[in-house]
């Protein structure tokens, strides 16, 4: 508890910051302005730091006259912290701001407390500015906290404002219904170069944060020069990309997204209509990646050919069971098969570069492949077309 002595003293530094809010204020303004740069940014910094920070002065007094004092960020402070989002100004320089300005306050109460007009023996000097550091650290401390906690709810109603815009223009965009001149401004994306589109979704109740961070590894592998992506209604994450022709294939390679997450890739395109195809592409490899189990990511430039034959169902099932007979059935040794005839094919019918990709004996690809004959009751046409988009279509569409 404070003797009389020290509460006298206390009331003494309240009453000098009444008298000289100034010699308070001015280091501070100093302090922060010069350690942290990016504050220039705002309209006009100077003035607005120094409303903030004089907004402050009611509370250190409150905080030196009465220790039971709770601090409570007053609203120019707050008002402050709010614009420094929309400024482009990072937390961490928000939280540089905070420190030199603690730092500040400090050094300057400190000093006064030293000075000969106090008369305060050693002792007394010892206690009081052990209590004012105290109380200025709690102060600091605690409006710190709700600045922050300010900060980080203007950004999130931000991000939350930019996405919806973001959201209308790609939609406006992808209807026909914007300039493309006044999307591009709203989005921050030339239209005028090379895109690809790609979707990423939920396959098995994963967040929205998994999506985002397989939106953030994209983004690392490919390296694109510009980059967008808005959630659709359904949850999955549409984005495009710009980069170098050869950058998506390096990109993808070996890449493995989250548990439960699968994305889907369109070609790459260009111009304003390009923005458009690639993002049909995505949608449509999407939808056949989806329809064959454990891949989970699906390439719209390796299943194109797959996506145009299987748009009617029907159709197509009729296609496989014309083509593929018995062999079309969807049982574990008929896959095996479908898949062994589908792999010999890409090898142009070479039973030891099948046996390689498959990871099998070469005997074991050559007994397959006869079995295969003896459903199809014919030998294999290497150069089938109709064939290989019936065994492609099998993984689709298997009965």
């Amino acid at each position: 508890m404070a003797t009389v002595a020290t509460r006298q003293n206390q009331r003494m530094l309240v009453e000098w910051l009444e008298r000289e809010e100034d010699a308070l204020v001015e280091p501070m303004l100093r302090g922060i302005l010069s350690t942290v740069p990016e504050l220039s940014k705002g309209r006009d910094p100077e003035r607005e730091l120094r409303v903030a920070l004089e907004s402050h002065l009611p509370g250190i007094r409150r905080a030196f006259g009465d220790s039971s004092s709770k601090a409570t960020l007053p609203r120019e402070a707050e008002t402050w912290a709010r614009q420094l989002v929309h400024d482009g100004i990072s937390l961490t320089a928000a939280l540089r701001s905070f420190e030199r300005g603690h730092a500040d306050a400090w050094s300057t109460i400190a000093s006064t407390l030293k000075e000969s007009r106090w008369g305060l023996s050693p002792e007394l000097r010892a206690d009081e500015m052990e209590y004012a550091s105290a109380r200025l650290f709690d102060y600091a401390n605690t409006i710190t906290a709700q600045a922050i906690s300010a900060y980080i709810d203007e950004q999130a109603k931000l991000e939350r404002r930019d996405e919806s815009s973001r959201v209308r223009a790609v939609t406006g965009l992808l209807q026909g219904e914007l300039d493309p001149r006044i999307a591009e401004r709203s989005i921050a994306y030339r239209l005028d170069a090379m895109h690809i589109g790609y979707t990423l979704w939920d396959a098995s109740g994963t967040d929205r944060a998994d999506l985002e961070a397989l939106a953030s590894e994209l983004r690392r592998r490919i390296a694109p020069w510009q980059h967008i992506n808005v959630r659709s209604d359904d949850g999955s994450l549409n984005g495009w990309m710009s980069c170098e022709t050869n950058a998506l294939n390096r990109g993808l390679h070996g890449l493995e997204p989250p548990p439960g997450v699968e994305a889907s890739f369109g070609s790459l395109r260009w111009g304003l209509s390009g923005f458009r195809l690639t993002h049909r592409e995505a949608l449509e490899a999407k939808r056949v990646g989806r329809a064959i189990e454990g891949q989970a990511v699906t390439s719209y430039d390796d299943v194109g050919v797959l996506a145009l034959a299987s748009r009617d169902a029907e159709l197509a099932q009729a296609f496989v069971e014309g083509h593929l007979g018995p062999l079309g059935i969807d049982d574990e040794t008929s896959r095996r098969l479908r898949e062994t005839l589908r792999v010999y094919l890409q090898e142009r019918g070479s039973p030891a570069a099948t046996a390689a990709r498959l990871r099998l004996h070469r005997n074991t690809v050559v007994k397959r492949i006869q079995r295969v004959e003896e459903l199809l009751e014919a030998p294999i046409d290497r150069g089938s077309l109709p064939l290989r988009v019936a065994l492609e279509l099998a993984r689709v569409f298997p009965r």
